[in-house]
């Protein structure tokens, strides 16, 4: 059977013209035409990045005491499992965890942010956590009494939190 290379010449033949045309504008004096794209100012990201909710980060010894403070209170422990490098937990804080009625509601937890990739590994083992964010709730003892996972809306967050109480 022959091959048909009429296909490869005229890929070649139209890289070859492109090459071309990088190399015959490669020593142009010419200005180039400016980028549409703006480089953000220094602070552009910090400002637009919204106050995280009071959470502290924890280790066993802080979940102990959340665990205490939990049995003296009557509060549910929340612990927010949030990754530094995933989009969708970076789109929980900035949309859900930001939210007012969100806050309201974790008000009624100790709750506790944890990064599964450094002090929080140990508890993300115990409790299973494979996905984030993962939101685990959890008794005065300590015992998992429910678990998010994935990003929700204020709306139905609020109502996973308030199943859980």
């Amino acid at each position: 059977m022959p091959i048909r290379s009429g296909g490869r010449l005229a890929a070649l033949l139209v890289a070859g013209a492109l090459v071309a045309a990088c190399h015959s504008n490669a020593g142009s004096t010419q200005a180039a035409a400016p980028s549409p794209y703006r480089a953000p100012s220094p602070g552009a990201y910090a400002a637009s990045t919204p106050a995280r909710a009071p959470m502290a980060a924890t280790n066993d010894a802080n979940l102990d005491a959340a665990l205490a403070s939990a049995r003296s209170t009557g509060k549910p422990v929340a612990i927010l499992f949030l990754a530094s490098w995933c989009g969708y937990c970076k789109k929980l804080e900035a949309q859900t965890l930001s939210n007012g009625q969100v806050q309201a509601e974790l008000s009624n937890f100790t709750a506790m942010r944890l990064d599964p990739d450094g002090a929080g590994r140990a508890l993300a083992t115990r409790y299973g956590v494979h996905g984030f964010p993962t939101v685990v709730i959890l008794d005065a003892n300590g015992n998992a009494k429910k678990t998010m996972v994935g990003f929700e809306e204020p709306p139905s967050f609020i109502a996973g939190l308030r199943s859980a109480r």
